[in-house]
């Protein structure tokens, strides 16, 4: 899936479409200001096409488009519609002009549409989400990060006619809560595999229990934010889906505690990447379960920063049994530096990246990896 700022479509080939192709950033880089060349991958009709539609992107001479983000409006996606009726992925983020008017009439267009990814699009409502519930049932993944606009109503008018998404992403959508959930884990319980509820602070218990008793191919899970989550729904989700769950984020959910992270190191064997940062009921004691406990063969990254309740006891149980480790974040620990790592002659393994210092805020692009 491209990342957010990249713009990005694809078009079946058929005998009335142009083939496939996609607009990326030279050197691929994802800054909307870098100069984007087309890759043409089918016909060599495809890249007049796009010269043609340039305007209303902003063209840059032969070949090339420069996409700002904030020239990019209505009357493109009217236009983009109009001429690929076969679009498939259309990636628009962040473009903060864009309303409801230009992407109901795309989704109309563009009935094979498959992924949509608009986060940060501040402007979008339900209204949109009802007219791709019309219009697109072959979506598969939806990003809507940060698009607060939308409700629990748009999201239950959603799955009316999409009822086989795999991704999933409301993340800062703070009016969407347990009743959008619920009707998620219910109508996509064997395609989701990837659901992102950053910051949807009226999410709770029920969203989660609803995961656990349904979802049981779900791969990513992040709750971070979301404070009022109970252990007790985690650990349902930790056994319910112990042969899928590969990616789970928590951070800021104040209700996790230590017989939470056992269950979850003694139930999720495929666990690759978790980030428990700033759950202060952690104490070392939930390390505990990483000895026998199936996750830890295939930890790869563990966040536990700004924990104030664990040592270097925590560090040398997570070095002893978590051998493929390749990140370690141990930020804003009170009780851990690399001191007093050192003092306690606990030995870092080459291949894992230890991070001590650094504000809480400040994004890992190499962390980002793994989640």
């Amino acid at each position: 899936m491209a990342g957010a700022g990249s713009w990005k479509w694809r078009v079946a080939g058929t005998a009335t479409s142009c083939g496939s192709f996609s607009w990326r950033s030279a050197g691929g880089s994802r800054s909307w200001k870098n100069r984007g060349q087309i890759v043409s991958k089918n016909r060599a009709g495809t890249s007049a096409l796009i010269l043609q539609l340039c305007p209303f992107f902003g063209r840059t001479g032969r070949g090339t488009v420069d996409p700002d983000a904030e020239s990019i409006t209505d009357t493109g996606m009217v236009a983009l519609g109009n001429a690929l009726p076969y679009l498939q992925s259309l990636d628009v983020s962040d473009c903060r002009n864009l309303t409801d008017k230009g992407l109901i009439t795309l989704a109309k267009r563009c009935r094979n549409l498959q992924s949509l990814q608009i986060s940060g699009c501040r402007f979008i409502t339900d209204e949109l989400l009802q007219a791709i519930s019309q219009n697109c049932s072959r979506l598969k993944e939806l990003e809507v990060a940060g698009c607060f606009k939308i409700t629990d109503s748009g999201i239950i008018r959603l799955l009316d006619g999409c009822r086989e998404i795999k991704h999933l992403d409301v993340s800062k959508c703070g009016k969407i809560g347990d009743p959008g959930v619920s009707r998620i884990a219910e109508t996509c319980s064997t395609s989701l595999k990837l659901l992102k509820l950053q910051d949807c602070c009226n999410v709770g218990g029920k969203s989660i229990f609803s995961l656990a008793e349904s979802c049981c191919n779900l791969e990513t899970l992040v709750i971070g934010g979301c404070r009022y989550i109970p252990d007790e729904s985690v650990k349902s989700l930790a056994q319910s889906c112990c042969g899928s769950l590969r990616i789970l984020r928590m951070s800021w959910c104040s209700n996790i505690t230590d017989s939470t992270l056992k269950c979850i190191f003694s139930n999720c064997r495929y666990l690759r990447a978790l980030d428990i940062e700033s759950c202060e009921k952690i104490t070392d004691s939930a390390f505990e379960g990483l000895v026998g406990g199936c996750s830890a063969t295939n930890l790869k990254a563990l966040k536990v920063a700004n924990l104030p309740g664990i040592t270097v006891a925590a560090v040398g149980i997570i070095l002893e049994f978590c051998r493929s480790l390749e990140h370690l974040d141990l930020r804003s620990c009170t009780h851990i530096t690399k001191l007093d790592c050192q003092q306690a002659g606990l030995v870092f393994h080459d291949s894992c990246r230890v991070n001590f210092v650094g504000s809480l805020g400040e994004s890992d692009a190499i962390v980002d990896l793994f989640f």
